[in-house]
Parts: structure tokens; C-alpha cells; sequence
């Protein structure tokens, strides 16, 4: 296991504790507009590495639209910062990552609403895979 490898999963498992002291000492809030995806720019030893963290735990982070525009800012953000190395995709809900799109929100959109939500998810992920 590569030394980077062995910091962000000692990281992980550090902050896995919400060890509130502990990471309000070592991370910096970046102001989000969306509730559900909130982003940390790590400090110190730890500079460089961005947390994008999924916190929607009533739809086990399914991404619908609130939480795909979230997403869509926090990574146009990441790609305008160069100093932004390394980019850690979490979830904030215990034991679950994310559940893909939200199915339930998407029966209430009609087609063109539901085309025009799968081709921002497209761009989205295209854009995180540029990053």
C-alpha cells in the first residue's frame, strides 16, 4: 500500500469517527448551496485533498435534482482550484454510499424532464472523470 494510499485511509477512518475537535482544526468548509453534498478542503499535512461528502440519508444519497446541482458546483469548483490534487467522494450516512438516482423522483418528471436530469448526470460524471 502506496504511502498516499495509507494517508487517506488513515483519514478516512479518522474522520469515520466524527471527531468534531479533530476536524475543525484540520478542514475548511467550503460554502455549499446544496444541503445534501457538502465539500472540506483538507489543511495542513492534508492540503491538496478535497472531500466531497453525499448527505441525503432519507434516500440513502439517491442523487436527484437538489443533489445533482450540488454536485455539478462542488466539482466546477474543484476543476477552477489548482490547488486541488486529490478529489475523496464520501457519504455522511452510515453504511451506505449512494443508491444512484432517485427512481421516485424521477417518475414524477415527464420525458423531457427526465432526459434533460440523465444528460446533466452525464456531464456531471464526465466532468468529475476530467478532474
Amino acid at each position: 500500500m502506496g504511502v498516499l494510499t495509507k494517508s487517506l485511509y488513515h483519514h478516512c477512518r479518522r474522520n469515520f469517527s466524527f471527531n468534531y475537535r479533530y476536524q475543525s482544526c484540520r478542514t475548511l468548509i467550503l460554502q455549499s448551496s446544496c444541503e445534501s453534498v457538502k465539500v472540506q478542503r483538507l489543511s495542513h499535512d492534508d492540503s491538496g485533498i478535497v472531500e466531497v461528502h453525499l448527505d441525503r440519508p432519507e434516500a440513502k444519497n439517491a442523487i436527484g435534482k437538489e443533489m445533482l446541482r450540488g454536485l455539478q458546483n462542488a466539482f466546477e469548483a474543484i476543476n477552477r482550484d489548482a490547488s486541488a490534487n486529490v478529489v475523496m467522494i464520501c457519504s455522511s450516512v452510515p453504511r451506505v454510499f449512494c443508491a444512484g438516482a432517485d427512481l421516485k423522483e424521477r417518475k414524477t418528471m415527464n420525458p423531457s424532464e427526465a432526459q434533460f436530469f440523465v444528460n446533466s448526470l452525464r456531464s456531471t460524471f464526465s466532468l468529475l472523470e476530467w478532474i
